[in-house]
């Protein structure tokens, strides 16, 4: 197999030794590589090896590929609307470099909650194996110098002590999800990328453009150096204003990034995106389930007192905070599991919580969730964070007829196959958690029952990617299950009101989310309010002022989009995959 590093002595020896060869040959060499490379791809090898059941390549995604391969060299903007699937043209352009030998090292840098999405989409659509850079994540990781392939946070890859490293190693492909985050060159994220050795580039971004023209031109000379010119000289020409929002030169500009970037608008690619219809059932708790939450949060706010605590025991807390909106069978099995590991008191107070959980008649929730099943059509996806509560949902369920099945991260990838198979053919109820259902297609159900939900945005988008995505036939129908008076409702609240995540494109919700400072410590944000909360009143006023916030980044972001739109159109970019 042929890689795209070799042994450098030779030629460092010659260089030492000033044996040079004429300038001419230089341009003979880039010309006839040039032309290598575009003889070379003229199809795609790649789309024999992968199988038609685990994935499907739509023609305009093709034609991302071969003009990234042919006419960009390997590094590309790619700017296509939300939904046109960016990932499987990346993925794409991956497994092609790999078959014809021109990759073995990658590094692919995501949003934190993406990781193991990417991780799981390059394996089973595309047989490709990479490993997560956080052995949190991903037990197989053993340093950044122990694999030729890495999915990576960018966030992490950054930090002062993994950059230097990761820097220092020779890539042969470098790809960077929600690319927009590159926007501003002054970032120790932008100097980073800037500081990676690569042959091969693919940026990902939506919103390529989105406070300014500024950004674009750094974000194309982070991907290409001196393929827009220099700052000065490209001011001079497209910029009318000191802010960059005022574009001359619209048809010029697009010539230029017709270089270095594909962009597909919905309308153009001829595909039906189905509707979503989203019902959130805010259900009467029983006063034994709303007495209990009541009471672990206030036992919450007295072991926090009045602040966040740090490490393994904030991810308890979090779990625990969690927990109150699933089942309680699955937050008394927490609550033992907390007694066990504390102090005297605080354990006598956890097992009279857990065993308070165990006494609780019945579940508001799982009587809502027969009657939805009840009214759906041959299947059903149910959605809980906790494997505790698919237990207590499968044993319910079966013992009223229900016939289920249950997907989670404990799986192997043959046993996952498998319950896919069994789903499609014979319907039913699917129980599935949030680690089981990355990277996995479900496009033939058309109802999602959110049983409980997480608190990061981002993760509720991957549950709906499971049955809204490409290739679904019918509108889809998200049911979000919630009891009043509890943190879940008003975590609903700022989902539905503020981000607006249950009605806009999958995909969206990071601009959102970027305008918030620290907008990746989304669960540490509603822990602080319980933490500050000494009963539910003071609770409802810092999430009402946790939602103005909110409220200004969404309307942040929706004045970025209409830049990037108009921006956009003035340019023309529907030729640019042309």
């Amino acid at each position: 197999m042929r890689h795209v590093h070799h042994d450098a002595g030779p030629l460092l020896a010659r260089l030492t030794g000033g044996r040079l060869d004429p300038p001419d040959w230089q341009r003979v060499c880039v010309l006839a590589h040039q032309i290598s490379l575009t003889r070379a791809i003229e199809h795609l090898e790649s789309l024999d090896r992968l199988d038609t059941g685990r994935i499907q390549i739509l023609p305009h995604q093709v034609e991302t590929v071969l003009a990234v391969l042919q006419r960009m060299g390997g590094r590309a903007i790619l700017a296509d609307e939300v939904g046109l699937g960016k990932t499987i043209e990346a993925g794409l352009v991956f497994k092609e470099l790999v078959v014809r030998g021109l990759v073995r090292r990658a590094l692919i840098l995501v949003p934190a909650p993406l990781t193991t999405q990417w991780q799981a989409e390059l394996d089973t659509k595309f047989g490709e194996q990479v490993v997560v850079g956080d052995r949190s994540r991903d037990p197989a990781f053993r340093g950044w110098e122990a694999h030729d392939r890495m999915v990576v946070s960018l966030d992490t890859a950054k930090l002062p002590q993994h950059a230097e490293t990761l820097s220092a190693l020779d890539w042969d492909l470098v790809i960077v999800d929600e690319a927009h985050r590159l926007k501003n060159p002054q970032t120790t994220a932008y100097r980073f990328v800037q500081g990676l050795r690569s042959r091969f580039k693919l940026f990902l971004s939506a919103t390529p453009i989105q406070n300014s023209l500024f950004e674009l031109f750094h974000l194309v000379n982070l991907l290409s150096e001196g393929a827009m010119g220099t700052l000065d000289g490209f001011k001079g020409r497209f910029i009318e204003d000191a802010r960059g929002r005022v574009l001359r030169d619209a048809e010029g500009l697009s010539a230029l990034l017709r270089r270095v970037m594909v962009r597909h608008r919905r309308s153009e690619v001829g595909l039906r995106f189905v509707e979503r219809r989203v019902e959130t059932f805010r259900l009467m708790p029983t006063p034994a389930e709303l007495d209990l939450h009541d009471d672990v949060i206030r036992y919450l706010g007295r072991a926090m007192n009045g602040s966040e605590p740090a490490g393994m025991k904030a991810l308890a807390f979090i779990r625990l905070s969690r927990m109150l909106s699933s089942s309680p069978r699955a937050l008394a099995a927490t609550l033992e599991n907390m007694a066990r590991g504390t102090t005297m008191e605080d354990a006598a107070e956890l097992t009279d919580l857990a065993r308070r959980a165990r006494g609780v008649p019945g579940s508001t929730k799982l009587e809502a969730l027969r009657a939805v099943i009840a009214q759906a059509d041959e299947r059903v996806l149910v959605f809980t964070s906790f494997r505790e509560t698919i237990a207590h949902l499968e044993a319910h369920l079966g013992e009223h007829g229900v016939r289920t099945l249950t997907f989670h991260g404990g799986l192997t990838q043959r046993e996952k196959d498998a319950v896919v198979a069994r789903f499609r053919a014979d319907g039913g109820v699917l129980l599935c958690t949030d680690a089981g259902s990355e990277g996995v297609n479900l496009q033939f159900c058309h109802t999602l029952v959110n049983f409980d939900l997480p608190w990061n945005p981002m993760r509720v988008e991957q549950r709906i990617g499971r049955i809204h995505r490409i290739g679904q036939e019918r509108d889809v129908a998200i049911v979000n299950l919630t009891l009043q008076g509890t943190i879940e409702e008003h975590m609903l609240a700022i989902l539905e009101q503020k981000i607006q995540l249950f009605t806009q494109a999958v995909g969206e919700t990071d601009l959102i989310l970027s305008q918030l400072k620290q907008a990746d410590r989304f669960e540490h944000t509603l822990l602080e309010l319980i933490a500050r909360a000494r009963d539910r009143r003071e609770l409802e006023a810092g999430f009402d002022a946790w939602g103005r916030d909110l409220e200004t980044a969404r309307q942040a972001a929706e004045k970025l989009r209409e830049f990037d739109s108009k921006t956009l159109a003035l340019l023309d970019l529907s030729a640019l995959h042309g």
